[in-house]
C-alpha cells in the first residue's frame, strides 16, 4: 500500500491479496512465493517501471482504487446495494450493483 501511494511500483508475492491491490499486476510486480527465480525476474522487470511516467500510473492507481476516498465509494455502493436487497420480498434477491444473486431463507 505504501509503496503504491508513493507511486513506486510493488515487487509482491502473487497471492490473492497482492493481485488485488496491484490490478493483478497492471501496476505491480508478482512472484511465486518461495520461486527465487520467479522474484528474480520480478526485480529485474520492475526497473523500466522505475521512470516518471509509470510512476505517475502506479500513483492514479492508488487514488482511483486504494485511497480512503475510492474505499469508502466503493464501500457506499456495496452498503447501498445491500440496504436495497434488504427491502425486497424474501426469496431470490439480485444484487444491482455486482450481478449477483443471493438466496435467502
Amino acid at each position: 500500500m505504501e509503496a503504491l501511494a508513493c507511486g513506486v511500483t510493488p515487487v509482491v508475492t502473487d497471492i490473492p491479496s497482492f493481485r488485488a491491490l496491484t490490478g493483478q499486476g497492471a501496476v505491480g510486480e508478482l512472484w511465486r512465493a518461495g520461486d527465487a527465480d520467479s522474484l528474480c525476474r520480478a526485480l529485474l522487470s520492475v526497473v523500466p517501471r522505475l521512470q516518471p511516467g509509470v510512476r505517475s500510473e502506479v500513483r492514479a492507481h492508488f487514488d482511483r482504487e486504494l485511497s480512503f476516498e475510492a474505499v469508502g465509494a466503493k464501500f457506499a455502493v456495496m452498503y447501498q446495494d445491500a440496504v436495497e436487497r434488504s427491502r425486497r420480498p424474501p426469496g431470490l434477491r439480485k444484487s444491482a450493483a455486482y450481478g449477483t444473486t443471493i438466496t435467502t431463507p
